[in-house]
């Protein structure tokens, strides 16, 4: 299987319980889905970022790519796609992490509580910071999929996406 490339679109199901080994079938594509498109992929982490659109398998790219950002990106494992859990659905044409997802502003924190710094995407260097601006900020971690999937089902819970809307 070959590796993920960045502008990769994939389809997350919102409807799989969190087993493992559950994998996408053919009569899953009209169910929910939420959408995530592959920014970078670097020593077998694969840094994400996951839209607001929900729906069908067969979602307008277009609509998926205007909807916004349901959260900050973050890192995961291809084990999704590999497992058929997750589907790539589409490519962005000519894609370019710093235009595209405005890759120079990702920041994440990273470090234990009485060492937390933030690491910015754009030139890979690392700042202190408190613990108390700790919420404007992604932990840094590789995720793995079900984990990914949670957080996704807990975000859309708290901003109540409408089914099939973008949650503006």
């Amino acid at each position: 299987m070959k590796f993920p490339e960045g502008g990769e679109i994939v389809a997350i199901p919102l409807f799989m319980t969190h087993d493992e080994k559950l994998k996408l079938k053919q009569e899953d594509s009209d169910k929910q889905f939420t959408f995530a498109r592959v920014i970078e992929e670097e020593a077998g982490k694969i840094m994400i970022e996951i839209f607001k659109k929900t729906g069908a398998l067969e979602a307008n790219i277009d609509d998926i790519l205007s909807s916004g950002l349901l959260m900050k990106p973050l890192f995961t494992v291809w084990s999704g796609v590999r497992q058929k859990r997750w589907k790539v659905v589409s490519k962005t044409i000519n894609y370019n992490k710093i235009e595209d997802s405005a890759y120079n502003s990702i920041q994440l924190v990273l470090g234990g509580i009485n060492d937390l710094r933030v690491w910015s995407a754009k030139d890979k260097r690392e700042t202190p910071i408190h613990k108390s601006e700790l919420h404007n900020y992604q932990l840094m971690g590789i995720y793995p999929p079900i984990q990914i999937e949670r957080k996704i089902n807990e975000k859309l819970s708290a901003v109540d996406v409408p089914e099939g809307g973008n949650g503006q």
